[in-house]
């Protein structure tokens, strides 16, 4: 299964989505979803509110460029934002 997390930021001062989207991510990871991460901010990308972990991948760019890029294998899209 493959899911995508939207959310408005990842930046830590963006706060409690921020934190609690990263969490869902991790604990997806570790249940053996993969999961791609995504903001409009580009703030996957570099948020230190999710570690490496393999199974997650962190996207930037436009959404829809996301969205066509994992279109055949995206199970599921969550937005939280």
């Amino acid at each position: 299964m493959k899911i995508l997390l939207a959310g408005t930021s990842f930046q830590p001062s963006y706060g409690g989505p921020a934190v609690s989207v990263s969490r869902l991510a991790i604990e997806l990871v570790q249940k053996g979803v993969d999961v791609i991460l995504w903001a409009p901010d580009g703030s996957a990308q570099l948020s230190p509110l999710v570690p490496e972990l393999s199974g997650l991948q962190r996207e930037s760019g436009p959404l829809e460029q996301v969205l066509n890029y994992h279109s055949s294998t995206l199970d599921l899209i969550h937005d939280n934002g």
